[in-house]
């Protein structure tokens, strides 16, 4: 349920107000063969690679050791150097994992103590519909 039908709803306006406390982005990822987001030196590949920006980072993930062929896993939403043997691409948009969202996921998980009947009386009394 997103949070603006939530928040049109009587009944679930707080719920519409939780909901608006996650924040997503629009990421790209591309599957491709090619070691872009890899250090220069191959002595130096790890399973896992960060590039940072101005502002930003994004990772890069090397299947190499795993499955014996070099194949990566690449964020590429804002790097400037992209990769050009692309096996596969995607967007999608990605939760960001900010100190509010922890909180909001609190009090959701507060709401199916309630109506679950678990979590304990602490529990419950902190849910969403009291």
């Amino acid at each position: 349920m997103t949070a603006e039908i939530a928040g049109s709803l009587d009944g679930l306006r707080e719920l519409g107000t939780t909901l608006t406390a996650f924040p997503y982005r629009q990421v790209d990822y591309a599957l491709h063969r090619d070691p872009v987001g890899m250090p220069d030196r191959r002595e130096h590949w790890s399973t896992n690679n960060l590039t940072l920006g101005e502002g930003y980072s994004e990772t890069t993930v090397w299947y190499g050791p795993v499955h014996g062929v070099d194949v990566f896993r690449s964020q590429v939403s804002r790097r400037a150097r992209q990769p050009t043997k692309v096996l596969a691409r995607e967007s999608f948009r990605q939760l960001l994992p900010t100190t509010e969202v922890v909180r909001a996921q609190r009090r959701l998980g507060g709401c199916a103590a309630d109506e679950e009947g678990h979590g304990g009386p602490e529990r419950r009394s902190a849910g969403l519909f009291q």
